[in-house]
């Protein structure tokens, strides 16, 4: 499983995150999240466990308004940030919820999706290598010569699987 601390492409933050890498951008450079869940060096790239947050910004937008979104983030945010070192397992039996007055946010059910999408990314990570013998390097499923992006392009094309 990707620990909770590991830094995400930002690619990958938007799989993880089911948003577009636009939104991903968009959450850096709007500063959406704390900084800290955040970097810049080598690429853009998103704490894993940060993940939640993002997908709580955007499917609760037809709902709730940017103000009360991004208080729910600040608030919950040192609760990631004292989590950090705990696996997955530990971090879903904390208390996600936050509280503004009359309205009571639960993140658990965004912290849940991104740890089962965490688990998808894993496990497609296992089956992926990259050797310059095969296909200069090209990423391919293990054991074949096809390339994973000719994979992702047939899903997208919505091609039959048999």
């Amino acid at each position: 499983m990707t620990a909770v601390t590991e830094m995400l492409k930002a690619t990958e933050a938007a799989v993880v995150s089911r948003v577009s890498l636009r939104d991903i951008n968009r959450v850096i450079d709007e500063r959406i999240l704390p900084d800290a869940f955040v970097s810049l060096d080598n690429g853009r790239h998103v704490l894993a466990g940060a993940c939640s947050f993002i997908a709580f910004y955007f499917e609760s937008a037809k709902r709730l308004t940017s103000e009360e979104r991004l208080f729910a983030i600040k608030t919950a945010g040192p609760r990631l940030t004292r989590s950090r070192a705990l696996a997955w397992a530990a971090l879903l039996r904390e208390d996600w919820t936050v509280r503004d007055e009359f309205l009571t946010i639960d993140l658990l059910p965004f912290v849940k999706g991104t740890s089962e999408r965490l688990d998808d990314l894993g496990a497609a990570r296992e089956i992926v290598c990259t050797s310059d013998d095969i296909l200069g390097g090209t990423p391919v499923i293990r054991g074949t010569r096809v390339p994973v992006y000719d994979v992702a392009a047939a899903v997208a094309a919505e091609y039959p699987i048999e």
